[in-house]
């Protein structure tokens, strides 16, 4: 998975196409929506920032990336006053552009990414980040959703695509090795862990475990 413009693992809340008349009237809806916990926004691209401004009603505080082939990368809804870049600045996918916030037409915190083409067309940003055109809980490390929250998002111009094995059930034999589950009784419990409710990514689990031993 390339291009993601948070760190660690994210929530698509809202896929590219959706429809819902309450936020977004008749349009379909023109990016995708992303939470997380680190709320750090980066560049998805190498380019330069082409805007920095405030839609109240809309965007809210936004920042415009061109990356030099014909795409311009919009970042919505940021903290007001977190920009750290400027108009005219170039920026690689280190460099941090703001804080992701709840500014402009939102029903909570989380950033709007979205990609134009030069005429202003918004096209479908999932390619680009290397994910599925559909809602769901995904790790920086793994393209696919996890089965606790991915689904097709309603009217998504993307296809569905097979649901993701477990996290837990993925890393079952690397967790009995260092002995944080006993692989016996408990294991069938341990598979249906949902571990989006905890916010917790498997490194820092194996990582606690090596350290407790």
């Amino acid at each position: 998975m390339n291009n993601i413009p948070v760190r660690g693992a994210f929530t698509v809340t809202a896929a590219y196409g959706e429809t819902n008349p309450t936020l977004w009237g008749a349009k379909k809806h023109a990016g995708v929506d992303i939470a997380a916990g680190d709320r750090r926004i980066f560049s998805a691209c190498t380019g330069r920032v082409r805007v920095v401004a405030f839609d109240a009603n809309g965007w809210g505080q936004y920042v415009t990336v061109g990356d030099g082939e014909g795409r311009i990368h919009l970042y919505a809804h940021l903290v007001r006053g977190s920009v750290l870049v400027s108009p005219g600045e170039a920026v690689t996918p280190d460099v941090q552009l703001g804080t992701m916030g709840a500014t402009g037409n939102v029903t909570g915190v989380h950033l709007h990414y979205q990609i134009n083409d030069m005429s202003g067309t918004p096209q479908d940003p999932t390619p680009f980040l290397g994910i599925p055109n559909a809602r769901g809980v995904y790790s920086p490390d793994e393209g696919g959703a996890d089965e606790s929250g991915g689904e097709s998002g309603a009217g998504a111009s993307g296809g569905t695509t097979a649901p993701q094995s477990h996290w837990a059930e993925r890393h079952y034999d690397s967790l009995v090795a260092r002995g944080v589950i006993d692989g016996g009784a408990t294991s069938e419990v341990w598979r249906r862990f949902d571990a989006s409710a905890a916010e917790l990514t498997v490194g820092q689990l194996l990582a606690l475990a090596d350290k407790l031993k």
